[in-house]
């Protein structure tokens, strides 16, 4: 596995369905470390770099999941790309109800 990048800031911006806070999970399906936000203002960021918040840090080809429960649903990729830093991922997401969606229990 390459050395670890010590910094890469991801944003995370999040749009559509009525705007309230969500949970944040992110996740590296490469390390299979997964990291717990919730958003403010439709939006959140991660040091990915930063062990605390990932033990094994990222390296450059890592595939970053987001995904977005809670009133709201979506999820979005990102490939980390450690030559620029960071990234902002937008994600677009759609209210969740027992009217849009039957089987899910608000």
């Amino acid at each position: 596995m390459p050395t670890p990048t010590k910094s890469y800031n991801l944003g995370i911006k999040i749009s559509g369905g009525t705007a309230t806070n969500n949970n944040i999970r992110i996740s590296n399906a490469t390390t299979e470390e997964v990291l717990k936000k919730t958003s403010d203002n439709n939006q959140s960021k991660a040091n990915l770099g930063n062990t605390k918040e990932f033990p094994s840090g990222v390296s450059n080809g890592d595939f970053i999941e987001i995904t977005v429960s809670g009133s709201r649903y979506g999820s979005a990729s990102h490939t980390v790309d450690t030559s620029k830093g960071g990234a902002i991922v937008k994600v677009t997401v759609a209210d969740v109800s027992s009217t849009t969606h039957p089987k899910v229990s608000v």
